[in-house]
């Protein structure tokens, strides 16, 4: 297995593979697309060995005595990327959903109340960004570090060019960026951050926490944000179950605190609430956790 960050590693023929998708979801809509997935998800299968070892490991791991299927993985993947373009196009709407928020979002967006959301490569976090007009006041900016995110949101805005993004693309985090999103949150926003990946600028930032029976790495850099902000910090999944979607926002700290003295004491603690929660997620679905490289190594 590879020691290079995840981030470092091409992805061969990605770029290519989506644009194909996108422009056939574009003429033909998503069931014919949907056809489409097996020969480019069965390329990437065939081609991409550290990818395909890496999901064969996490599959093990969550389902010791079952074994899945590495392809089924892959066409997970690839049917949650058409689901991302057909909630931006209005085909995917509040019908769709078998429940939504919990009663501590309610009572934020009662009060005007913004805060954090910590997601995951897990399942479809879109749906929660593009039906967030479902609950009167709620707005969800997602904070993007990576180009391949960028690019797939710069495709997406041509499949759906009326689609509000909400996307605040950053290369790192600075004082400035700290005031902007305190004041999108002071003006009752959340704040959207993928917790399941390590810094592609300082990869060695991270901590470990138990998952799926191994200490896994997670960065520090969404939680130590999350602190600064001084808000209420959620752990925020959703799930497709068949041909609905779960939404479920579990609070993880009131306003999380990370003392001087106890620094990585205390963010260890909070990472280790997040990765419980990330586990039950991804024990729930394990077709729908799409980190495609050895999670387990120190720097990923």
């Amino acid at each position: 297995m590879s020691k290079s960050h995840w981030s470092k590693r091409k992805e061969r023929g990605a770029s290519w593979g989506l644009s194909f998708m996108l422009t056939m979801y574009k003429l033909v809509g998503p069931r014919v697309t949907a056809w489409f997935l097996y020969p480019v998800i069965g390329y990437f299968y065939l081609t991409s060995k550290q990818s395909k070892q890496a999901s064969r490991d996490y599959l093990a791991r969550i389902s010791p005595h079952q074994q899945l299927s590495s392809f089924k993985h892959f066409m997970c993947f690839g049917h949650a990327a058409l689901d991302k373009v057909s909630v931006w196009c209005g085909l995917i709407n509040q019908q769709h959903l078998k429940s939504y928020g919990n009663a501590d979002v309610l009572k934020m967006l009662e009060r005007g109340q913004g805060g954090v959301f910590l997601c995951a490569h897990l399942g479809n976090i879109e749906i929660c960004r593009a039906l967030s007009d479902v609950l009167p006041g709620l707005k969800i900016n997602a904070l993007v570090f990576t180009k391949n995110a960028v690019k797939f949101n710069n495709m997406l805005a041509k499949i759906a060019p009326t689609a509000n993004l909400n996307l605040i693309q950053l290369d790192n985090v600075g004082p400035d960026t700290a005031i902007m999103l305190a004041e999108k949150i002071a003006a009752g926003e959340f704040i959207a951050i993928m917790a399941d990946r390590t810094s592609t600028q300082v990869p060695e930032r991270s901590i470990g926490a138990p998952f799926l029976g191994e200490t896994a790495y997670f960065p520090q850099g969404p939680f130590i944000l999350a602190s600064l902000l001084k808000c209420p910090v959620f752990s925020l999944f959703c799930q497709r179950i068949d041909q609905h979607f779960e939404i479920n926002a579990q609070l993880l700290s009131p306003k999380l605190v990370l003392r001087r003295q106890q620094r990585q004491q205390d963010l260890a603690v909070a990472v280790g609430h997040y990765a419980e929660q990330l586990e039950i997620a991804a024990r729930k679905t394990p077709y729908q956790w799409f980190n495609f490289f050895n999670f387990w190594q120190k720097t990923p």
